[in-house]
């Protein structure tokens, strides 16, 4: 949802990095979030390649929590920094663990035959 939310308000996106004074690579940046956000959220939501995609997502969510964030505080209001929190450790578990039992990575892994 946040890669949608990014793709229909890049301006927004754009202030927030410039805001990291990242100027020479705004634009590199935007499209890799917006992307990666996309792509990633939906292998993830499939488990194809999770680990891949959890890793592509891990710099996006560590600059969210610590450099975008964090300026607004550790509120209990500042709900934006708690649901990057809680995405930041899921990434790091999915990029650990890898995907489950019910996966797409499982279910070609058990009906692909074996060669000798």
């Amino acid at each position: 949802m946040k890669g949608v939310s990014f793709i229909g308000d890049t301006t927004y996106l754009a202030t927030l990095i410039q805001g990291l004074h990242f100027n020479a690579w705004t634009v590199v940046a935007v499209h890799y979030v917006a992307f990666a956000h996309l792509v990633g959220g939906l292998m993830i939501l499939l488990g194809c390649l999770t680990r891949t995609a959890s890793i592509a997502q891990l710099p996006i969510m560590i600059v969210a929590v610590f450099f975008t964030n964090l300026r607004n505080g550790f509120s209990y209001l500042n709900s934006e920094l708690w649901l990057s929190v809680f995405v930041l450790i899921m990434l790091m578990v999915f990029s650990v663990i890898g995907s489950g039992g019910f996966s797409f990575d499982e279910f070609v892994k058990r009906n692909t035959p074996k060669r000798n």
